[in-house]
């Protein structure tokens, strides 16, 4: 019964944590304009995509815009120019991330990996381990 006791309190603490975590990221992209909190959500998509669909990848930084345009059509982004790092390598991809209207949730993150980035290629791309 204690084991109960204390496993229903811990799962009430982890809520709490991530009700408190997901309140502050809102709180900070609110204060954002539009465009800007549009590539943070789609951003924070890629790398929750790939890093959960991609074995041995973790991603901990991804720019949209990185390689090329991105192209956005009311709430839907599409580019390929993409980049996200994973161990301090740089891959290519290209994607289609749909947002809500206010820009504060992903509806559907889609992308196609397109292999790692020659360190070669870092400097022209503004990239860095």
């Amino acid at each position: 019964m204690i084991r109960m006791a204390v496993l229903a309190m811990g799962v009430t603490l982890l809520g709490v944590a991530q009700a408190a975590a997901e309140s502050h990221l809102d709180h900070v992209l609110k204060r954002l304009e539009p465009d800007s909190r549009f590539n943070q959500v789609c951003d924070m998509a890629a790398m929750a995509a790939i890093g959960k669909s991609e074995a041995g990848l973790r991603p901990d930084r991804a720019m949209l815009d990185a390689a090329g345009p991105v192209k956005r059509v009311g709430d839907t982004a599409t580019g390929e120019g993409a980049v996200i790092r994973s161990k301090g390598h740089w891959y290519g991809l290209s994607f289609v991330c749909e947002t809500t209207p206010d820009r504060m949730r992903v509806r559907s993150f889609d992308y196609k990996l397109l292999g790692e980035i020659p360190q070669s290629k870092w400097e022209e791309l503004g990239l860095w381990r």
